[in-house]
């Protein structure tokens, strides 16, 4: 019932959801690897976290870019 327990709770899930994901990408590297060395062919994954986060990554800099636009005119309506 605790608030405070629940996030602390979901935090170590979410770690652990990360470790295993990260356990499934060394695994998938190795297994690129081998198929490399034998075929001689090259494979990229492109996981779903990995995209996601290059979208939050890039929507977050567009919206520093916007802000970092209106400081002159917050700047300039002060000093009026």
């Amino acid at each position: 019932d605790d608030p405070t327990r629940a996030a602390v709770e979901n935090l170590i899930a979410s770690i652990k959801s990360k470790q295993l994901q990260e356990a499934q990408r060394q695994s998938d590297r190795k297994i690129l690897d081998i198929i490399h060395r034998v075929l001689g062919r090259t494979i990229d994954l492109v996981y779903d976290e990995d995209e996601k986060e290059q979208i939050q990554q890039e929507y977050e800099q567009k919206l520093i870019a916007e802000e970092e636009k209106r400081i002159p005119m917050i700047l300039e309506e002060e000093d009026m």
